[in-house]
Formats: structure tokens, C-alpha cells, sequence
């Protein structure tokens, strides 16, 4: 039941391919080699953090010649493996995710279905007084149960972690829509599956919370 994490610097290496030429520079963990590579090993999530930066050439004399000027610096975290540094995940994380920890929370926090307690309707024990020559009258169709929710179904192509928070709480597409509209993120139309990754990932997983809180403002008194 807990989560260890472990934290280190990043140093810069030269890291030699058995099939290439020459020697290249690459972000490793600033460890003793056989340690980096045990933890490398145990761990589920190895994250690199930067700040990206953007280089840009302000003269048009070309990158190498002329005069470049640095832009960005916002704080990222890598979580697949790169020719430049050391990154891995089991989860099916974005390549790029803001240094946030609300982008992985939801790793961390399991969520589980509420218990629904179905109430089962009294056994009716027939009349055997009746007249058996008269019909029986048609039974009419019991109305679903508004305690018990039902969960549409949702396409594939939206990410599993959020499919999941999406059944569990019984959220519809249409949910997610109205409540991305409102706050101007997209224009409520679009599919979700059209969402950048790091949007679902840090804002709507991340703070799944929050959403949900949208989405029963929106929709109270019926959402529970």
C-alpha cells in the first residue's frame, strides 16, 4: 500500500552503440553505473525532468552561423526512452506530460464503484381464488431504477484511464463535452478522442476531481 519514489540528479554521459560510429551525449541518473541500472530495472516509471527550450534564429543567418535566441523554459517531464535521455513507463503515459503531479495522479489512486444496493421487489403470490376461465391481465413493465446507474458505452479510442473514471462514475461523453465547452478548452462538438494527450492526462485525469464537480454542477439534481 505504498508508493516509493526516488529522486536523483541527471548527469551527462557519453553513451557508445555497439552499431554506430561515434560516441553521442545523453541525461542519465547520476548514480553509480550498477545502481542506475538496478533502479532503472525495478522501477515501473522512470521520469526525466527539463525545461524545454526552444532555439531559435533571429538574424536569418541560419542556426549554426548567425545569431539564436533562446524561448520557452516551461518544466516537463519525459516519459519514454530517448536517444537523449533515460525515461520508461508501464502505464501508457504521453511522451511529453507538464511537471505536474496531477499529469500521473491518477496512477496512484484507486478507484473503486460505490456498492448499489438493488432493492428486489416483494414476490406477489397469485390469487389461486381467481376464476381460472378469465385471462390474465398483461403485467406492466417495471421502470428502471433511477438509484442504479447506467453508463453508456464508451468508444475505445478514448484513453482507458479515463474510460474508467467515466463508468465509475457514471459520466456520459456528453458530460465531458459540456463541461470542456464551458470552460473554452474545445468547442463542446468536438469528440473526445480529438483531445491532445497531455490535456487528458493532466487536466482531465489529473483533476478528475474538479471535472466531476463540473459535471454535477451541470447536471444536480440528478447526478448523486
Amino acid at each position: 500500500g505504498i508508493n516509493v519514489v526516488i529522486t536523483a540528479h541527471a548527469q551527462m554521459r557519453k553513451f557508445e552503440q555497439p552499431d554506430e560510429m561515434g560516441a553521442y551525449d545523453r541525461w542519465e541518473l547520476k548514480l553509480e553505473k550498477k545502481t542506475s541500472a538496478l533502479v532503472k530495472e525495478w522501477a515501473d516509471i522512470v521520469l526525466f525532468a527539463n525545461y524545454k527550450t526552444i532555439v531559435v534564429n533571429v538574424d536569418n543567418q541560419g542556426a549554426q552561423k548567425g545569431k539564436n535566441k533562446a524561448q520557452g523554459g516551461a518544466r516537463v517531464m519525459y516519459a519514454t526512452h530517448h536517444p537523449c535521455w533515460d525515461a520508461k513507463n508501464r502505464n501508457d503515459l504521453p511522451d511529453e506530460l507538464p511537471f505536474v503531479f496531477a499529469a500521473i495522479a491518477y496512477l496512484f489512486t484507486a478507484v473503486k464503484p460505490a456498492a448499489q444496493k438493488v432493492q428486489t421487489p416483494p414476490q406477489q403470490i397469485p390469487d389461486t381464488t381467481a376464476d381460472p376461465v378469465n385471462e390474465t391481465e398483461p403485467v406492466a413493465a417495471s421502470e428502471p431504477d433511477p438509484a442504479v446507474p447506467t453508463t453508456e458505452a464508451l468508444d475505445e479510442k478514448i484513453p482507458k484511464a479515463l474510460r474508467d473514471l467515466m463508468q465509475v462514475n457514471n459520466v456520459s461523453v456528453a458530460d465531458i463535452q459540456t463541461v470542456v465547452g464551458q470552460k473554452g478548452y474545445y468547442p463542446q462538438d468536438t469528440p473526445i478522442e480529438n483531445y491532445d494527450s497531455n490535456f487528458i492526462a493532466g487536466v482531465l485525469i489529473g483533476a478528475w476531481d474538479q471535472v466531476y464537480d463540473a459535471i454535477c454542477l451541470n447536471t444536480l439534481p440528478f447526478k448523486t
